[in-house]
Parts: C-alpha cells; sequence; structure tokens
C-alpha cells in the first residue's frame, strides 16, 4: 500500500501494528532494530545482519540513513527537509525515531540500557534440585542420545518464581505448546544470552529492562515436558545458540 494514503484512522492504526509485527518478528524480537525498521523499512533489518551481527545502534541508523540518501537524492524526487540531518546527510527517515518511540515508554524516560553485573544468581528460588545437566544425554521421549543444551531444575507448577540470572533487556518472548512452550530470552551483554524455557505464565514483554533477581514468570511443563521445571540456557551470538554449558555462569 502505498504511503500517506490510508485516510481512516482505525485503518491506519491496524496497518500499522500489522506491520510493526512483521518487522519485530523479522528483527528476532529486537525492539529498537524493529523499531528504526519500522521506519526505515525492513531493508534496516537486512543491513544490520550484514553490518553489525543484526544489532541495532544509533550510529548503524545514521549509516544506513545516508546511503539512503545517497541513493534517492539523485532521483530528484528525494530532498533532506530537516536541518539537523543535512549537516550529517543523514537525510532518509528518522534517525531519531527510535528514542521518540520509547519516550512515551515507563513514565515517558528514555531509560539507559540496564548494565550487566556479570555476576549471575540462580534463576531459580528456593532449594535446588538439578534433575540433568548440560551434556549428551538419552532423550526423555524416546530414549536416543541426544545433546541437552541446558541445565534442568525441578520446581513447583505455577508457584516457583523464575528469575533473571543478571541486569538486562529481554529480546524473546514466546509462548506455545511445543518445543521450549512458553519461554524468555534476556540479553545482558553482546554476545550473552540467558534463556528460561517450559515457564507456566510470563510476566515481561520484549523490550522489558530487567533487574537481576527480578521475576519473570512461574515455573511450568509447557512445550515438550514430562513434568514441572525449569530449562536455562547460556546462549551466544546474535541467533541465540545454545553452545556453552551454563554451570560456571551459576557456579555450579
Amino acid at each position: 500500500m502505498p504511503p500517506n494514503t490510508i485516510e481512516d484512522p482505525e485503518r491506519s492504526i491496524d496497518v500499522g501494528i500489522e506491520y510493526f509485527a512483521d518487522m519485530l518478528e523479522k528483527a528476532g524480537g529486537e525492539v529498537k532494530l524493529a523499531l528504526q525498521a519500522f521506519n526505515f523499512g525492513g531493508g534496516f533489518i537486512d543491513y544490520a545482519i550484514g553490518h553489525n551481527n543484526g544489532e541495532y545502534s544509533k550510529e548503524l541508523a545514521v549509516e544506513f540513513s545516508q546511503m539512503k540518501y545517497q541513493e534517492l537524492k539523485h532521483t530528484g524526487m528525494y530532498s533532506c527537509i530537516r536541518p539537523e540531518s543535512a549537516s550529517t546527510g543523514a537525510c532518509y527517515g528518522d534517525i531519531g525515531y527510535v528514542d521518540a518511540v520509547l519516550r512515551y515508554l515507563k513514565g515517558g524516560i528514555v531509560e539507559e540500557d540496564v548494565q550487566p553485573t556479570g555476576s549471575w544468581v540462580m534463576p531459580i528460588s528456593g532449594a535446588l534440585t538439578q534433575t540433568s545437566d548440560y551434556g549428551m544425554r538419552s532423550d526423555p521421549f524416546d530414549g536416543t542420545k541426544t545433546m541437552h543444551r541446558g541445565i534442568d531444575f525441578a520446581c513447583t507448577n505455577a508457584v516457583t518464581p523464575i528469575r533473571s540470572v543478571d541486569n538486562g533487556q529481554v529480546v524473546s518472548v514466546q509462548r506455545g505448546s511445543s518445543g521450549y512452550g512458553n519461554s524468555v530470552i534476556i540479553k545482558h551483554e553482546d554476545g550473552l544470552y540467558s534463556h528460561y524455557a517450559h515457564l507456566f505464565t510470563i510476566r515481561v514483554q520484549n523490550g522489558d529492562s530487567i533487574q537481576k533477581n527480578e521475576e519473570i514468570g512461574k515455573c511450568g511443563s509447557t512445550g515438550n515436558s514430562t513434568g514441572p521445571h525449569l530449562h536455562f540456557e547460556v546462549m551466544t551470538e546474535n541467533q541465540y545458540r545454545s553452545d556453552v554449558d551454563p554451570a560456571p555462569y551459576l557456579d555450579l
């Protein structure tokens, strides 16, 4: 649909929500990346994947805006109308769009990224019972030898709080009946994420800033699970690859 052609306000809102949902999915739940792509177009996500490991940054937004402006100004159909942008040549879209949108969240204050402490707490409250370690094991469903890429902790369904191991930002919230079931991924720093799976309930949303030991949900048995437990993983790289043993991070 061509820009600026929807006259009905409600229809405009519906289309905008649908488009943002598409950008958020394409961005893998990275809220800032999805917001800037909502303004620039989906090509910004592809650009971020190719030039910044799929991560958003203000510098990347400026770079993309400059590139697109150079491409379009030669057509004679695109000009730089904002004085603050003309000095940098970042005339395509709005390079300040992310900050502008986030001002409306959490009391109208743009919060700084929550800095990780580097010292993790346990992701589960109460007495700890490990029911499965990281490594090769017999699959509980079919008995075949498979790689278990996390640590399982026993817990009480819908009762035991599941907590963030450190300060960070929620980058993925998934709800479903297969695989990990209801799960949350929190980014703590570049290339380091914690993953909490099979939750009964989830009390956080994509983009939320999270403090160490803050509750993110309740213990459950959703997805491929034989009983209530927390499946906890440490994940690396932008594609959330589970390739490290969580035990050293938890001092186990």
